[in-house]
């Protein structure tokens, strides 16, 4: 075996790793001259080599390069210091550029186009990415309008493919109110994979069902869509304006299950004919109520078919709010929850010093809407969650603190 091993041509280089080591005749292991270690030199690799001269025999070889590199790096001047700017790469693409970011921004997150301008802070961020940061919020509105146009023409790009290829569409659409109280039709075109939203359309008088299908027919015109023949189904919610919108159109209508599941829901659990009507809930408290038309309905008026009272008795369902008496609870937890929500000063100074005590911190009270599912659940769990401290309130007060309630 030693026969394999011959002195490597920098074995006289001192400074070389080679000094060390015997070399194998084929270049892919080395042999240690202080011990009989040999070790693998594949791709002529000498990591190994050092560390074994380090580790097992305190060796550490230097080579002229590394020193000469070394004085250099003692005698060169210090770096200069570097910019916040250096230390972003700026860098554009089709899928994060300006445009995009200031859209997402003023349409998502809610960001008016003045405050592009007038924020130091918000000016750098950007800056530090994209130099080309408008100096004027008209400029700013511009290039959002400008994007917005492009993206339109995406989307009908997209659409023309499809109906190309032979494809038809449903359409889903609803009213909603701002919080300016101004009303909007919202619209989106479904295909079998995708589907599109066409934006907010501003509603301007009456809302009646030949309103509704001219805002339609305007807004799918500018994507080039027929509601006569390119639509095969529409998907609404159920007042007698949007049934009425369903009768005139060419395409199917399918009623929104989860508004039939809300009004099903009221109709058995709100008892509305005479606990809806009576009892104030945080509709009442806020103007901003999306449903309006939704919450005057039953479900027979929506156009959901639901089991008579004949039937029910066929069925043998007993009546719920009857049996347990959930009508009258449920108005008894809603009166006090809105008493402290109208009295802040009660709230804090009288309940939430032991909803502190107890949980360690503040808890709101939480009030029910009539068009928000779940909401009822919700406000029951949290009143529940602060039983205690309901009670102890109420002990601490000398005078009936719920009389009102």
């Amino acid at each position: 075996m030693a026969g394999d091993f011959v002195k490597h041509k920098k074995d006289s280089d001192m400074m070389s790793v080679w000094s060390y080591f015997l070399v194998a005749k084929d270049g892919n292991s080395a042999k240690c001259k202080r011990c009989p270690s040999i070790l693998k030199t594949l791709g002529g690799s000498t990591k190994g080599l050092h560390t074994h001269l380090s580790t097992k025999h305190n060796i550490k070889v230097i080579s002229a390069s590394t020193s000469q590199d070394t004085e250099n790096l003692n005698t060169a001047p210090p770096p200069a210091k570097r910019k916040l700017d250096d230390y972003f790469t700026k860098t554009k693409s089709d899928d994060d550029n300006l445009d995009d970011v200031l859209a997402r921004m003023i349409a998502l997150d809610g960001f008016p186009f003045s405050v592009f301008i007038t924020s130091d802070n918000l000016r750098k961020l950007l800056l530090a990415k994209y130099t080309d940061l408008p100096k004027s919020a008209v400029t700013i509105q511009k290039r959002v309008m400008n994007y917005s146009e492009k993206i339109k023409k995406q989307v009908t790009s997209e659409l023309k493919h499809l109906k190309s290829a032979g494809e038809r569409f449903s359409l889903s659409f609803d009213e909603w109110t701002s919080m300016s109280n101004k009303r909007y039709m919202a619209l989106n075109v479904h295909s079998y994979k995708k589907f599109w939203n066409l934006g907010l359309v501003p509603i301007y008088g009456n809302m009646t069902a030949e309103n509704c299908l001219r805002i339609l027919n305007e807004r799918l015109s500018k994507f080039d869509i027929s509601l006569e023949t390119d639509i095969a189904a529409i998907v609404t919610d159920g007042p007698n304006v949007m049934i009425k919108v369903g009768r005139l159109v060419c395409a199917e209508q399918q009623l929104c299950l989860a508004h039939g599941i809300n009004l099903a829901v009221c109709d058995v659990l709100y008892k509305k004919h005479n606990y809806l009507q009576d009892s104030p809930t945080s509709d009442d408290m806020d103007d901003n109520n999306d449903d309006d038309h939704l919450e005057d309905l039953d479900c027979s008026e929506s156009g959901l078919i639901l089991m008579s009272q004949n039937d029910l008795a066929r069925e043998h369902i007993p009546e719920l709010t009857q049996d347990e008496n959930i009508k009258e609870l449920i108005e008894k937890v809603r009166k006090v929850v809105i008493y402290f929500k109208r009295s802040p000063l009660k709230n804090e100074t009288v309940l939430q010093k032991y909803v502190k005590i107890e949980h360690g911190k503040e808890l709101s009270l939480l009030l029910d809407c009539k068009t928000r599912w779940n909401s009822l659940l919700t406000m029951l769990e949290r009143f529940y969650l602060l039983k205690a401290a309901f009670k102890s309130s109420y002990r601490s007060q000398s005078s009936n603190l719920f009389r009102r309630c």
